[in-house]
């Protein structure tokens, strides 16, 4: 694995990424833990960020500006409210550019490709369910925001959430921050792994949660960052998704039922 490091401040920016995700997920982790004068020296390193002339770091560090807004603002728990916001500064910047660079070779379906969509489904249909039966982990946050609607307009809220949660985060990690982070760097996997774990320390308070949602998630991310790249596109990672946020749509709304 090599690095493309003939500007310094492509090296850095990684580090600078690993900085800010880790003070984002800090906050997530324990909200109200970073006052105003904990938060300069991130200010700080992420304005140098978007003053630098490459436009993948300044696009990295705007993702990680979304990610860090939805870690320490008091944002309701309301989907997909987190999702559209960690969205917004980086679109922006996405528009800013768009004469500079083509973010939408990014953003490109590629080609469908069975065998990751049918690897990471499966995964996840094992996977989610045993964590679940395993730890007893509490998922109030998402079953509160379950309705109390008929059985045959929940399962058209579920499929309609699996489509639209997949597109929104498959947009965010693996199309923006895993396209910019691979215009800093030559090798292939270090932005895959990047973006799997940072996928994987948001879902601290996601589903799958805790720790042990945490490390499922970044493999689990991992593995939708390499279809991607697989696949040149964000079809088949996004098809992977959709299969994993219906199980975890039925898994909410059987622990609603009483059926788990």
């Amino acid at each position: 694995m090599t690095l493309d490091i003939s500007s310094d401040h492509r090296l850095a920016s990684l580090w600078l990424f690993s900085l800010l995700l880790l003070f984002a997920v800090g906050c997530a982790v324990e909200p109200g833990s970073a006052s105003l004068i904990e938060a300069i020296p991130i200010l700080g390193a992420l304005g140098v960020a978007l003053t630098r002339k490459s436009v993948g770091l300044q696009l990295t560090a705007l993702v990680v500006t979304g990610v860090w807004m939805v870690a320490i603002l008091p944002i309701p728990r309301i989907w997909p409210l987190a999702q559209l916001i960690m969205l917004i500064p980086v679109s922006l910047g996405a528009w800013k550019f768009r004469e500079t660079i083509d973010v939408r070779q990014w953003l490109q379906l590629g080609a469908f490709q069975a065998l990751p969509v049918l690897l990471i489904g499966c995964l996840a249909v094992i996977a989610l369910p045993t964590w679940f039966a395993l730890t007893q982990a509490d998922i109030s946050d998402a079953t509160n925001m379950l309705p109390a609607w008929p059985v045959s307009l929940l399962v058209v809220a579920g499929l309609v959430f699996s489509v639209c949660n997949a597109i929104l985060e498959e947009i965010l990690f693996r199309g923006l921050l895993q396209g910019a982070l691979k215009s800093l760097v030559s090798s292939i996997w270090v932005p895959i792994i990047f973006q799997g774990i940072a996928f994987g320390l948001l879902h601290w308070h996601g589903f799958p949660n805790g720790a042990v949602g945490v490390c499922l998630s970044g493999i689990w991310g991992t593995g939708l960052g390499w279809a991607r790249e697989r696949s040149n596109g964000l079809l088949t990672p996004t098809l992977g998704h959709m299969v994993a946020d219906m199980v975890i749509f039925g898994i909410v709304y059987g622990s609603v039922r009483g059926i788990f």
